[in-house]
Order: structure tokens, then C-alpha cells, then sequence
């Protein structure tokens, strides 16, 4: 079998990464031959996120796109990332989507609130029933997290799967140590990106309230470096995954922020699926992927506010046992539910239906 996937980023992208390009290793060998074409390139990527570029015009890339829809025959299965032509019309891209090959989406990502909920004239007359329209031309749909496929059942009900990131768990190892909240500091921990660590300042209020009574730090994983909190705190970038499972293994509580509302759901909860292979306890909006590995008051909390994070944190403050039991399940769950293993076999049966 040929496949064809046609990614928005490339591999240098960690998302992207997660979903697509961590699983080669396993197609290339096994009969599966894959190839891909991504839509932005880094340079441009990095040019749009840290300069605050609004990277508005499609033209030159979707250009590309069409040229490989229309010339590039050599695949039985294309594997398509969100959309295959960003900011086209439905009708217009399913022009250039092939009739005779199986054409699986993939939806990392809620593409269809900005399009369904936009108020610009050109989403709100000409894509507001793109992804809905893209569903129900697709052979098969995958869901990242349960959220989307909440979105996705309500036009297909057939062949559509919740398959969110797996993780290597050889190489996320957990580090065993004994924590002592009692005599040492508390090391409260986030893994982000730019934007997703601005999230952070949600529960700004509720880590200052917790530092008045245990002596706690925030360390932040690629985060923001602008950003500042009233507690202690320390802003770390990484630069290799060996640095990043060393630090993350320092901390001792994972929390993971996010805003309450249909623009989020697509979060892939990287974050969240690091730490629990890792064995930490993680505390994560009741949202998007975290609905997926956390299974609340069993390894891990659910919150819905910020009352809830607030909750959540006491009681892993206060019965350190409860933090070290939540952490050895998140870890038997992540080994026998997301492993890139168990991911991996998920998605080989979705394409070979």
C-alpha cells in the first residue's frame, strides 16, 4: 500500500510529529510505503509564531498543494491533515481531491470553529460547512481526542475514530524517586508551546493562594519566557527530548491549563501525555485530549474551573501517597492505552478497512 499524506507542518513540527511522522519508522517497514508534502515550511512557521505575522494569504502553498493533487498519482490512500487547500471553499477542493482513492481525515485540531464561527464575510458565506462538507467526502475520519468526534458524529457516523497521540514509552522513562513535600520545594511543571503557556495565567490567582501554604515553584517548559507569576518560577527551553524528559522528570506536579471553549478542543495534550509517561499526577482542564488519559479522581484531575485546579492541588499537596499512585497509573495507562505501539496497530486498522 502507497499513502500520501498531506501534512500542514513538516516533522520539525512536535504536534505534526506525534500525529504523523513518529509512526514511519513502522510503515516503511512493513509493506506500507508512505510519502508526504507539507503545506509551511519552518522558516515561515517560526515567522508567523514569534514575530506575530499573520500569515493570511494561502496562495503560493495551496498552489503546491493542487499541483501534487493533480499530477502525483502514485499512492492508493491519501491521509489528509485538517484540510488539504486552507481557506478554499469546500466545493472547490473537492474538485481536486481524487474520486479513485481512499481518502482518510485527519482532524487534529477544531479547523471548523474558525471557519463555523467566524464573523469575516468570506468564512461566514463561503466556509462555514467546509469541514462538515470534508467528513462526509472522506472514506474514513480520525479524531484526536473524544471532543471532535463529539463534532465529527453529527455527519458521519460510519468508519469515524477516536485515536488520539501515543508516545514512545521506551523512551519517556520514568525516574523513580521519593517525593517529600513536607521538608522540600514543590516543583509544579508545564510543557507547552508560546501560546499555550499564556494559559498558564488563568491559574496565576490559584498558585499564589497555594504558596501561602507549601513552599512551591513553577517551572515552565518552552513556554513564553515574557511571562511572569506572582510565585516563585523558572522558565527552561529545551533543545533535545533528552533535555526535555530530564527536566520534566524533575517535577512533581504536571498542570495543564486550557480555555474553556469550542476554539480549544483541538489541544493535543502533549503535555499531558509526556507527564503521565513519565509518572507524574497531572491536573488538566476538563477538555480536548485530557478527557482521553485522564481518568478523573482515578490518575489524575479534571477541572472546570479554577476552583477545581485549586482543589486538585491540595489534595496532591496534602496525601503525597495519592500524587504517587495517580503517577504509577498514569504510567500503566499510557503503556497499555498510548503507547506508539497500541497507536500505531489503531491506525494501521483504520487504513487497511
Amino acid at each position: 500500500m502507497n499513502i500520501l499524506l498531506l501534512s500542514q507542518f513538516g516533522e520539525w513540527h512536535e504536534p505534526s510529529y506525534f500525529r504523523f511522522y513518529q509512526y514511519f519508522k513502522f510503515f516503511n517497514v512493513k509493506s506500507i510505503n508512505i510519502s508526504y508534502k507539507s503545506l509551511i515550511n519552518k522558516p515561515i512557521s517560526d515567522y508567523f509564531i514569534y514575530d506575530k505575522i499573520k500569515f493570511r494569504n494561502n496562495i503560493f502553498p495551496n498552489l503546491g498543494r493542487i499541483i501534487d493533487l493533480e499530477f502525483n498519482s502514485n499512492y492508493d490512500l491519501l491521509w489528509v491533515d485538517s484540510e488539504a487547500l486552507p481557506n478554499i471553499p469546500f466545493v472547490l477542493e473537492s474538485f481536486f481531491l481524487p474520486i479513485n482513492k481512499k481518502v482518510i481525515l485527519d482532524l487534529g485540531d477544531s479547523t471548523h470553529y474558525k471557519y463555523e464561527k467566524s464573523n469575516r464575510w468570506y468564512y461566514k458565506y463561503f466556509m462555514k460547512d467546509k469541514i462538515s462538507g470534508l467528513i462526509q467526502r472522506a472514506d474514513s475520519v480520525i479524531s484526536r481526542n473524544s471532543t471532535i468526534k463529539e463534532y465529527v458524529d453529527q455527519f458521519k457516523k460510519e468508519n469515524s475514530f477516536v485515536l488520539p497521540s501515543g508516545i514512545d514509552t521506551k523512551a519517556y522513562q520514568p525516574v523513580s524517586y521519593v517525593q517529600d513535600y513536607s521538608n522540600t520545594e514543590t516543583v509544579i511543571g508545564f510543557i507547552g508551546t508560546f501560546f499555550s503557556s499564556h494559559y498558564l495565567l488563568k491559574i496565576s490567582d490559584v498558585l499564589k493562594e497555594i504558596s501561602r501554604v507549601y513552599p512551591i515553584r513553577l517551572v515552565i517548559l518552552n513556554g513564553n519566557e515574557k511571562l511572569s507569576f506572582p510565585i516563585k518560577f523558572n522558565h527552561i527551553r529545551t533543545t533535545s527530548q533528552e533535555e526535555e524528559i530530564n527536566e520534566l522528570s524533575k517535577i512533581d506536579i504536571g498542570v495543564f491549563p486550557t480555555p474553556f471553549s469550542l476554539k480549544e478542543t483541538g489541544n493535543s495534550g502533549l503535555g499531558i501525555l509526556k507527564c503521565m509517561a513519565l509518572a507524574k499526577p497531572v491536573i488538566a482542564c476538563d477538555i480536548g485530549s485530557a478527557v482521553d488519559y485522564i481518568s478523573h479522581g482515578e490518575n489524575g484531575y479534571l477541572c472546570q474551573n479554577t476552583d477545581d485546579f485549586y482543589l486538585a492541588l491540595r489534595s496532591l499537596l496534602d496525601e503525597k501517597e495519592i500524587g504517587l499512585s495517580y503517577g504509577e497509573k498514569s504510567r500503566k495507562k499510557i503503556e497499555s492505552e498510548f503507547s506508539i505501539e497500541k497507536t500505531y496497530t489503531d491506525l494501521k486498522k483504520i487504513f487497511e478497512l
